[in-house]
């Protein structure tokens, strides 16, 4: 759909995830109130929510989400640049095909990336974050390297006119990528792209 920093959520846009916007007086009832804070590159899930799952499947899960304006992929009071993530992301032309509802879903330190009605990608800030195979928030990047092979990290943005950050990128599985923004690392990002992974996931 589209490449580098641009300001539509459905490319995963760069430019726009530098909005903060602000929330509502929406209680956050998210993952970092209500269970696990792994971010499981296996199942390709977070608190209990599958990637692929609906919008109103990830509210019932963590309750009301706060105001989400065109572009802010991040939760609200956090800049895109300062923590980090993918520079680029194409969900599957599946949902894009649908076109019924992009944007985001978010709660305090938790955002959910949809497109047609349905989740293709989430990224959380939260302090205790985790992946299954057990990188964290505040790891050194090189912990990336460590623990996923053929994982790679480089400065983001370079050689652009926007902002650079460390970025490090892992492919888990056919179809799902895990971003690390940061050195330390600040933001954990999963995104499913593709059809045949989304398809993997509706399977079950």
């Amino acid at each position: 759909m589209a490449t580098g920093a641009v300001g539509k959520l459905a490319a995963v846009a760069i430019a726009g995830f530098a909005l903060t916007g602000c929330g509502d007086a929406s209680p956050d009832r998210a993952a970092s109130e209500r269970g696990t804070r792994i971010v499981d590159e296996t199942t390709a899930e977070f608190g209990g929510i599958r990637l692929g799952s609906t919008s109103e499947q990830i509210r019932r899960r963590f309750g009301s989400p706060l105001k989400s304006p065109d572009g802010a992929s991040t939760p609200p009071g956090v800049d895109y640049y300062e923590v980090g993530g993918p520079t680029s992301v194409q969900p599957p032309p599946t949902l894009t095909a649908r076109a019924r509802s992009g944007g985001s879903v978010r709660y305090r330190d938790t955002a959910w990336l949809v497109e047609g009605g349905r989740s293709y990608g989430v990224m959380t800030v939260a302090p205790d974050a985790r992946t299954r195979a057990g990188v964290q928030i505040s790891d050194a990047a090189e912990r990336v390297m460590d623990s996923y092979p053929g994982a790679r990290c480089r400065t983001a943005n370079e050689g652009t006119e926007y902002a650079t950050f460390p970025l490090c990128e892992a492919q888990p599985r056919p179809g799902v990528h895990l971003y690390f923004g940061g050195d330390p690392i600040k933001s954990i990002w999963l995104v499913i792209t593709g059809d045949a992974a989304y398809r993997r996931l509706q399977r079950g």
